[in-house]
């Protein structure tokens, strides 16, 4: 089996800011794994939030990762592999995703025969509203339009989380989604949980 792997960064459209950074970009690394031609492909998005970084991922794998010959079991060569990556999860992930994709591939099924699940009842996906400048938060919404829900960042005071969930109700009623991101102390969420109650919010990660 062979490994290769690249890097590729995501540039924003927008600054995408969360309660506690704001980036422009993030850089992630695509991981093939081949084997008879066929080629499985995952995906590390590390965070430094989790003290994971692109540079730590390229630097071991770089000095060689010793991958079983074939693929028996998908979830074992996943147990096996894990141990090898240093504790870095988003790697981990990378990697559990290109030995999934390879051994379907190479059974000829699908993920979702793999998995049992049955597209119809896939749940719907969101489309972020990150926190940044007020004033674009029309052009969000508008760029948003193929989406039916919004998942909507907050985290940065009572009033000015409020302020930017009216400034979303002013130009759509689309149910949202919120994630604070750790912004909130107890006293907040309480307050912020029983307000937002009454904003068309579906749930609060």
């Amino acid at each position: 089996m062979k490994l290769s792997f690249t890097t590729y960064r995501i540039e924003c459209t927008h600054p995408f800011g969360i309660s506690r950074s704001s980036h422009n970009y993030y850089d992630i690394v695509y991981i093939y794994l081949e084997n008879n031609g066929i080629i499985g492909r995952g995906e590390a998005a590390p965070s430094g939030r989790y003290n994971e970084f692109t540079e730590n991922i390229l630097a071991l794998l770089n000095k060689g990762i010793d991958l079983p010959e074939k693929i028996d079991d998908p979830i074992e060569f996943t147990k096996i592999v894990s141990p090898l990556f240093s504790g870095i999860k988003a790697l981990e992930v990378a990697f559990s995703m290109a030995v999934l994709d390879l051994w379907c591939q190479e059974k000829g099924i699908s993920l979702n025969k793999y998995f049992q699940a049955d597209p119809k009842k896939t749940p719907k996906t969101s489309y972020t509203i990150s926190i940044g400048e007020m004033s674009i938060i029309p052009e969000k919404i508008k760029e948003s339009e193929p989406y039916h829900i919004l998942k909507v960042k907050l985290g940065m005071g009572i009033k000015q989380d409020k302020d930017i969930i009216n400034a979303i109700r002013r130009e759509t009623d689309k149910i949202i989604r919120v994630d604070a991101n750790e912004g909130w102390d107890l006293v907040s969420g309480i307050e912020m949980s029983l307000w937002l109650a009454t904003q068309n919010v579906e749930f609060i990660e």
